[in-house]
């Protein structure tokens, strides 16, 4: 169970990372200390933001 908990929260940073670029990509101002992730424009990393809030509620779905 812990180890569940350590692999969604390492899952859940990785999803907030990928908003926060698809939001830097879009002209969004972002925290000037955040560093954004390496991308091709904006729907790409809504896309793989997106991946990640799945891959979460799926394995959250899975284990309730």
């Amino acid at each position: 169970r812990i180890d569940l908990g350590q692999i969604l929260g390492a899952l859940e940073i990785r999803a907030e990372a990928w908003e926060t670029t698809a939001a830097y990509a879009r002209g969004e101002e972002i925290d000037p200390g955040v560093i954004v992730e390496e991308h091709s424009s904006a729907r790409e990393a809504e896309t793989i933001a997106s991946d990640y809030r799945r891959i979460i509620d799926e394995i959250e779905r899975q284990t309730t």
